[in-house]
Parts: C-alpha cells; structure tokens; sequence
C-alpha cells in the first residue's frame, strides 16, 4: 500500500512528521482499497486482510473509515467486490482503466451489485483520472474531477489545484475541494433511482 510504505521506517524524520500532520488535519486522504487489486489472482482472504491496511492507517491517524475505493490499470474485477467492499462499509468505488482498454460501453456511474444483491455507487472510465467536466447529457448538478497522472509519473504538481478551481472559476461552476467520501456524500443526496 503506497501510504504505508511511504510511512516506512526508513523515512527522513521531518518528511515523515509532514505526512502524518497531511493525514491527521485531513489533507491527506486515505481511501479504503489496499492497491492496484487484481480480483481475479486473489483469494477472499487476501482481498479482505487488504481492506485491513487503510482502515489501520485511518484509525492510528484518528480518521473515519473511508466510505471510498479506488483502483486503476485494471479494466475489469470479479463479481465479488461489490460484496466485499459493500460489506465492508465502502459505498463509492472509481475503478479507471488505462485509455488503451476496450470501453465496455458503460455509463459513467452505475450500481455495481454483487452476487448477494449488495452494491456499490461506481464510477467507471477509460482513464486514471475523471475528466474535468461531465458529459453533455449528465443529470445530475454533481460532479467528481478526479485528478490523476500517468503511469510511473509520480504526484501531481502542488499547483494543480490550483489550476482546477481557476479552470471552474473561468466558466462560472462552483467547485469544491474534497475527497471521494465527500463526492458519495454531496451526489448520494439527488434522485439515484434512474441509475443503472
């Protein structure tokens, strides 16, 4: 788990001290999904024991459980993650796929139901990231821009939320700086019953 290892023992005392104040003031989000995960390699027990990772992390830095997941570069999961993850507390997932996969004709968000008849609010795309605007015909008066780079590119520049609220300012649109719990919470509130 990236988090975890960026919180090793081997990190410089004063980096180290940053990242925990980043996650304790809330700057630093850890979301509830341990890795890139690849369902289809996994038992139950390692997908389970994974979830165990952040929820660690959360509770050593006095933050809620997440109620959010994300994975990328794998453009499909077993059945068995919605009922995992739902199970688990987790009620928004965003599973990007490098823009190189087939599209699967999806809708940008949908229920993802699980064998047992749990679900999960998901967000599914053809890139790392969310693009910055919805699609012409979206319904809803929410939206999630999910900011993310490339493959092996490391974290966005500091100035690139910067940059985002310039960009929704220019065309009149109130944005929000937040996470992807906040984005379940603010879109949870509108009519979801039309989704798919």
């Amino acid at each position: 788990y990236p988090m975890q290892q960026i919180l090793w023992e081997g990190q410089t005392l004063e980096r180290r001290a940053k990242i925990e104040q980043g996650i304790r003031s809330g700057n630093v989000a850890i979301h509830a999904l341990p890795y890139t995960i690849h369902t289809e390699t996994a038992e139950a027990e390692d997908l389970v024991r994974g979830l165990g990772i952040s929820s660690a992390l959360a509770r050593k830095y006095g933050q809620p459980l997440s109620l959010s997941g994300k994975s990328t570069d794998v453009p499909g999961q077993s059945w068995i993650l919605p009922t995992l993850m739902a199970h688990a507390g987790i009620k928004f997932f965003h599973m990007g796929g490098p823009v190189v996969n087939f599209p699967f004709n999806l809708p940008p968000v949908f229920w993802w139901e699980g064998p047992d008849g749990s679900r999960v609010l998901t967000f599914y795309n053809n890139d790392y990231g969310i693009p910055a605007l919805p699609p012409p015909d979206w319904p809803f008066k929410t939206w999630l821009h999910l900011n993310m780079t490339g493959d092996n590119q490391g974290p966005p520049s500091p100035d690139t939320v910067e940059h985002s609220l310039a960009f929704y300012k220019a065309r009149g649109i109130d944005a929000q700086v937040g996470t992807m719990d906040d984005f379940y919470r603010e879109f949870s509130k509108e009519d979801l019953s039309q989704l798919p």
